[in-house]
C-alpha cells in the first residue's frame, strides 16, 4: 500500500501541469494564424466575423470563464467589446503584422517585413531560371487553389523537361507538403504559415496561411518578365485604342506628343508598377477566384465594390493571368486617362497643358505606378465627363456607361449623373441619371456586389465631429499645398466673373469634403480633388 501512495506521489509530481483553460479569439480573416496557436497551446478557438460587436459572440465567450483570453488581431477586427478579465491582444495594421507579431512571439520566429526565401533569392532565382517541367499541387483551401494558378502561370515562363516539384500551400492544408516538409526536416513547421519560397532537396516549397499567401506575388513582381505574346497582344489593343481617339479627335499634334511623353515615361519606370496591399488581397485575389473558381471571394471579405476584379478578370481573358498582366492593365489605363483628356479639352493646348500639370501631382504619379482602384476610377470618371460636354443622346449614354463603371469600383462617381441633373436640368441630365443607375444597378446584379456592401463598411466605423475636425487639419494642408497652382487660377478666374459652377468644379469640391468624414487619414484621397482642380483651372479658359 505504501509503495503504492509512494508511485501516485512521484507520478503526480512528474506529470505535466494542467494548464488553464485558455481561449483564443480572432476574426474570420485571422482564421488560420488563431487555429495554429490554439492548437499549440491547446487552447479553444471563438471565431467573429471581422468588425462585430454582436452579443452573441461575446456572451459565448463569457460562458466558457476563461482563466485567459488571447485575442489575435486589431481592434477593428476584434472590437474592444471583447476585451475582459485576463485578456492579452497580439494585432497589427493588417493581417500579414498580425500573423508575424503571433509567429515571433510565441514561435520565436523573426523575419523580414514581406517574404522569406530560403537559402536566398539568388539561390532561388537560379533554380527557377534553369526551367522545368512544373509539377504543381496545392493544398485544398480555396486560397492555395486559386493562387497556385498564379504561381503555375509564373512558372511555366521559365519551361524546361527536367520535372520539377513545386508545393503550395502550408502543412495544415497540403499533407503531400506535410510529409515532405517533415521528411527534410530543415526547417520547423511553422515556417509554412507564413509567407515564404523554400527551395530544399531540390523541392520548391511556396507557403503561407490562408491569411497571407497572396504575398509571394511580391516575389514575382521583383521579376517582371512579360511574354512575347502577351507583348504583341497588348500593343494590338494600345493601337487600336489611340487609333479610335486619332479619328475622333481633329487635332492631334498634341496628342501625340503626349502620347510619346507617356511611352517614353512608362518605358523608364516599368519596374516602378507595383500592386498595391488591398488591390493584391481584394481585387487581384477577387480576379483569380473569378477565373478559376468560377464566383467571386477575397481574403478580406466585407467588400461590396468588385469593379476592379471584373476589369482584371476582364484583361485575364485576353492575357496570361499573372502579375503582368495589371500591369499592362494599369498602363492601359494611364494610356486611356491620357486619351479622354483629349476628348474632354476643345482646345488641345490646354489637354495637353493640363496633362503636364497633372504630371506634377506627386499623388498621380504614386497612384500611376500603384495598381489600386484610384486610376480606374478617375479614368472612368473624365471618359464620362467628356462625352457629357457633347450633349447629344449617344454621348450621354456612353457617358452613364462609364460613370457605371466607374462607380462598380468606387460607388461616389454616381454623384455625377446627380451634379449634371442639378445644374443643367434638361433631358440630357434625365437621360444621364436615368441610364448611369440602369447600368450601374445592371453591373451590380452581374456580380452580385454593390452600393449597399460599401455604405455597411463605411458605416461601421463610425463618424464623429472629432474625426472631422482631426481629418480637417490633415487634410487642408496638404490640399493647399499641392492643389496650390490650380487654385490660384480658379480664384483668379473667379476674381474676373467667370463665377459659374461647372459638372467638374462640383464633383472637385464633393471630392475635397467628402474625406472629412472617413475614418482612414490617408493623402490618396485628396487625389481625385487635385486631379479635378486641374481640369477645373483649364476649363474656364477652354470656354473661351
Amino acid at each position: 500500500m505504501k509503495r503504492l501512495a509512494v508511485i501516485m506521489v512521484l507520478l503526480i509530481a512528474f506529470s505535466p501541469l494542467v494548464s488553464a483553460k485558455t481561449l483564443v479569439v480572432s476574426s474570420y480573416q485571422d482564421e488560420t494564424i488563431a487555429r495554429y496557436l490554439a492548437s499549440y497551446l491547446n487552447a479553444t478557438v471563438v471565431l467573429i466575423p471581422w468588425g462585430s460587436r454582436d452579443v452573441q459572440y461575446l456572451e459565448e465567450i463569457k460562458s466558457q470563464n476563461p482563466d485567459k483570453l488571447i485575442i489575435v488581431g486589431g481592434i477593428y477586427a476584434v472590437p474592444k467589446d471583447f476585451e475582459f478579465g485576463s485578456f492579452e491582444r497580439y494585432g497589427g495594421k493588417d493581417r500579414l503584422e498580425t500573423a508575424k507579431i503571433v509567429l515571433e512571439y510565441f514561435f520565436n520566429f523573426s523575419s523580414p517585413s514581406n517574404i522569406v526565401v530560403y537559402p536566398s533569392k539568388e539561390a532561388v532565382w537560379e533554380y527557377i531560371k534553369e526551367g522545368g517541367e512544373w509539377e504543381i499541387v496545392e493544398g485544398n483551401s480555396s486560397v492555395a487553389l486559386r493562387w497556385s494558378k498564379l504561381i503555375q502561370n509564373e512558372l511555366h515562363k521559365y519551361s524546361g523537361k527536367e520535372k520539377r516539384l513545386v508545393l503550395v500551400g502550408n502543412v495544415q492544408n497540403n499533407a503531400l507538403l506535410n510529409e515532405t516538409w517533415s521528411e527534410i526536416g530543415e526547417l520547423p513547421e511553422v515556417y509554412t504559415l507564413y509567407p515564404s519560397i523554400v527551395l530544399m532537396n531540390g523541392t520548391l516549397f511556396i507557403t503561407g496561411s490562408d491569411e497571407n499567401l497572396p504575398l509571394i506575388e511580391r516575389f514575382f513582381e521583383e521579376n517582371k518578365d512579360v511574354g512575347g505574346e502577351d507583348i504583341l497582344k497588348f500593343s494590338l489593343l494600345l493601337l487600336v485604342l489611340v487609333l479610335a481617339f486619332f479619328v475622333a479627335l481633329d487635332d492631334r499634334r498634341f496628342y501625340l506628343a503626349a502620347l510619346i511623353l507617356t511611352a517614353v515615361w512608362v518605358l523608364y519606370s516599368i519596374e516602378a508598377f507595383v500592386l498595391a496591399w488591398d488591390s493584391l488581397f481584394v481585387y487581384f485575389d477577387g480576379a483569380l477566384s473569378l477565373s478559376y473558381l468560377g464566383h467571386y471571394e477575397t481574403i478580406i471579405g466585407g467588400r461590396g465594390f468588385p469593379g476592379l476584379s471584373y476589369l482584371f478578370l476582364a484583361f485575364f481573358r485576353v492575357f496570361s493571368p499573372t502579375v503582368e498582366s495589371v500591369i499592362l492593365y494599369q498602363i492601359f489605363m494611364l494610356f486611356l486617362l491620357l486619351s479622354s483628356l483629349f476628348l474632354f479639352f476643345k482646345n488641345k493646348e490646354l489637354a495637353f497643358i493640363s496633362y503636364l500639370l497633372i504630371l506634377t501631382i506627386p499623388l498621380f504619379r504614386q497612384y500611376t505606378y500603384t495598381i489600386s482602384t484610384e486610376l480606374t476610377f478617375l479614368t472612368f470618371l473624365l471618359l464620362s465627363l467628356a462625352f457629357l460636354r457633347y450633349k447629344t443622346a449617344k454621348s450621354t449614354i456612353l457617358a452613364s456607361a462609364s460613370a457605371s463603371l466607374g462607380a462598380l469600383v468606387r460607388f461616389q462617381a454616381l454623384i455625377l449623373p446627380l451634379i449634371s441633373l442639378a445644374l443643367f436640368r434638361d433631358v440630357y441630365g434625365i437621360l444621364f441619371i436615368l441610364a448611369s443607375l440602369s447600368f450601374y444597378f445592371g453591373l451590380t446584379f452581374v456580380t452580385h456586389r454593390g452600393f449597399w456592401g460599401y455604405i455597411s463598411e463605411a458605416s461601421s466605423k463610425g463618424i464623429t465631429s472629432s474625426l472631422v475636425v482631426s481629418n480637417a487639419q490633415f487634410y487642408l494642408p496638404k490640399l493647399l499645398l499641392n492643389g496650390f497652382v490650380p487654385i490660384v487660377l480658379l480664384i483668379w478666374h473667379f476674381a474676373k466673373g467667370k463665377r459659374g459652377l461647372t459638372p467638374v468644379l462640383s464633383l472637385a469640391i464633393f471630392y475635397a469634403l467628402a474625406p472629412l468624414v472617413w475614418v482612414a487619414q490617408d493623402e490618396r484621397y485628396l487625389l481625385p480633388t487635385l486631379f479635378l482642380l486641374a481640369l477645373a483651372a483649364f476649363e474656364k479658359l477652354d470656354e473661351e
